[in-house]
């Protein structure tokens, strides 16, 4: 059974985006098909074919704003790769969101180090100040 839905250009360049880093990886079907692992070449085989078949909908290249795509695969094809997909950008929020709060943790350090640093510095230089300032004498005042 076929399955027709639209998605905007967005969706679909994000998609498309997401596509293309993993076919880039299409050399690993070979590798496992050189050393027999043909399970593994079968699940890559399952799923190059699956966004293969996505791209065909989906088109190669950039498209205005505006523009709609309609998915016409098969509904089981279609439901295969997109969960997939949604797998992989769930991982990659994961993963993101585990990065930038590394990043946030390292920044807060790195500016409480730096304040405590300039306090440190600041007490003492004006211990170092007070000690190196000209004594005052009592008959200078007058």
């Amino acid at each position: 059974m076929s399955h027709a839905t639209e998605i905007n250009v967005e969706e679909r360049n994000a998609l498309y985006d997401q596509i293309l880093s993993h076919l880039v990886s299409v050399d690993d079907l070979r590798i496992a098909i050189e050393k027999e692992d043909f399970d593994q070449a079968g699940r890559l085989g399952i799923e190059f074919g699956d966004e293969l078949r996505l791209m065909e909908d989906l088109g190669w290249g950039r498209h205005p704003a505006g523009t709609t795509f309609r998915l016409t695969m098969g509904s089981e094809q279609l439901r295969r790769v997109l969960t997939r997909l949604r797998s992989d950008a769930e991982g990659l929020t994961r993963d993101e969101e585990h990065e930038t709060a590394t990043i946030e943790n390292e920044a807060r350090d790195r500016l409480r180090r730096a304040t405590c640093i300039t306090e440190a510095c600041e007490r003492v230089l004006s211990t170092v100040r007070r000690a190196t300032r000209p004594q005052r004498r009592d008959h200078e005042a007058d």
